[in-house]
């Protein structure tokens, strides 16, 4: 069993060190751009990797960061994180002059981030970049940790590596054009660490902060907290080889639908319900209470609804499963929540069992579900 308990000292600094092997980084977090730009200057970027909606929603406070330097726009597309995406990128800093002491910028969502941390690795074996994350998913989880995925086919994140950034910006600002889609998106994966946190107080501030809407004046805090409990255990695994593999609770199968619904849903509602099913099947399993499962599932329905158009079969979850990193040829290992802060991987087989589990719960019990 593999158990994390969160520490509970205030995070009362508006910076937060990440110890890592590659070399630690600080995230910063501001209010809006202007208010970084005295500590961004210090790392003297050269060249900017942005997403183009964000840009142009922010055009002013960005081109004071950028100040002439040269700029390459993405399209925040699952089509553009592939290896066509990177070496166009690569291209482009190749014909812009970019050499091992340059330093690039990413400023956008997950998209933006995985393209820049994969291109950051094999350009020249290794070049700096610094992360402005612009959603709430990136700016609460996916910001710190070094890990990227870039899709291959049909399928996402079948390729990887471990590139530490050398800064994190995380500015509000960027959250005041998103729209609430992207918004609950971001609280999907914000629940996923409260509860592998392990603490109920931690899940009952997150929905008292929900009572008050999306837009909820503790964002900030509940994004540090995010934070503070994924440091602590990126800082004791940082290359996923044991304790770190928690933090993939709910994306097996929440993978694996956004593939089948192509995209229709979100990442974070994907992970929440993946969390959702991977907890119903627990407890066919006598591996989580039926109480705590339902406590859990409020949140999800209540919080973060959300109305699936596209018809989703076991088969084509199950197919999803079999092409995900954590699957040989014996099986897949799944993430179990046995109670907060109290996780398990085990090895599941693709096998009848498992298909009538996935089956009773998107006829009976699918939390997104069209009503």
């Amino acid at each position: 069993m593999v158990l994390f308990r969160y520490l509970r000292e205030e995070i009362e600094v508006d910076q937060l060190e990440i110890k890592s092997a590659q070399g630690n980084y600080q995230v910063y977090f501001t209010d809006n751009v202007r208010d970084a730009k005295s500590q961004f200057d210090r790392y003297e970027a050269t060249h900017f990797i942005i997403d183009r909606k964000v840009y142009e929603a922010h055009q002013q406070a960005l081109d004071s960061l950028i100040n002439g330097s040269s700029i390459y726009f993405i399209e925040a597309t699952e089509e553009t994180k592939t290896l066509a995406g990177v070496a166009e990128l690569s291209t482009w800093l190749q014909g812009n002059g970019a050499n091992r002491s340059s330093r690039l910028v990413a400023i956008g969502g997950g998209i933006t981030q995985d393209l820049v941390t994969f291109t950051s690795h094999v350009y020249y074996r290794g070049i700096p970049w610094l992360f402005f994350p612009t959603t709430l998913l990136s700016m609460c989880d996916s910001s710190i940790g070094a890990k990227c995925g870039i899709n291959l086919n049909e399928f996402k994140n079948q390729l990887g590596v471990f590139q530490s950034p050398h800064a994190v910006f995380t500015c509000m600002q960027f959250l005041e054009s998103l729209p609430d889609f992207h918004i609950s998106s971001g609280y999907g994966e914000i629940l996923k660490l409260y509860l592998t946190g392990g603490d109920w107080d931690l899940l009952e501030n997150l929905q008292s902060a929900l009572q008050s809407g999306l837009r909820t004046p503790n964002l900030r805090e509940l994004i540090k907290t995010s934070l503070k409990i994924k440091k602590g255990i990126i800082e004791r695994d940082e290359y996923e080889s044991d304790l770190r593999r928690v933090l993939n609770y709910g994306h097996t199968f929440g993978h694996s639908l956004e593939k089948v619904t192509n995209h229709e849903i979100p990442h974070g509602l994907a992970v929440a319900w993946g969390m959702d099913l991977i907890n119903f099947i627990a407890v066919k399993r006598n591996l989580l209470s039926e109480r705590r499962f339902l406590e859990i599932r409020e949140v999800i329905k209540n919080k973060l609804p959300f109305q699936l158009r596209s018809s989703v079969s076991p088969e084509d979850l199950i197919e999803g499963a079999r092409k995900d990193k954590k699957t040989d040829k014996t099986g897949v290992n799944l993430i179990f929540l046995n109670d907060l802060g109290s996780l398990e991987i085990k090895k599941v087989s693709f096998d009848e069992r498992l298909f009538q589990e996935i089956s009773d719960y998107l006829k009976n019990h699918n939390v997104y579900a069209g009503r």
